[in-house]
């Protein structure tokens, strides 16, 4: 599980940069960390608690992740996708507040 102070962000990204790419067909972890110009580690937990929150299906034999479209989708990427207004407020309140923990913290730590 991840943190309620990174899931905003994390979903605000999904919805912003990997909700485009996928809508193109599945990617792996791998290959959407390139097109996507991100970091395969915390994308990687980010495609799956997409998964988990119904998102995304994940294939096994493939690896790849493929959008799973419907109303639940459109309403993340209404919400939190780049030109919503709830997005661009949210992105305010996280530049200027504070984490709710340290970091590094010894809890994050596994």
């Amino acid at each position: 599980l991840i943190h309620g102070w990174t899931a905003c962000p994390m979903l605000m990204e999904f919805a912003g940069s990997c909700v485009k790419l996928l809508e193109l067909g599945g990617k792996t972890a791998e290959q959407l960390a390139k097109d996507a110009d991100m970091k395969l580690g915390p994308l990687a937990i980010a495609l799956r608690t997409c998964s988990v929150l119904g998102y995304l299906s994940f294939e096994p034999s493939t690896r790849e992740y493929t959008l799973v479209k419907g109303s639940e989708l459109n309403e993340l990427v209404a919400i939190l996708g780049p030109e919503a207004p709830t997005a661009q407020v949210l992105r305010r309140i996280y530049t200027d507040a504070a984490p709710p923990f340290r970091l590094p913290s010894a809890q994050a730590s596994v």
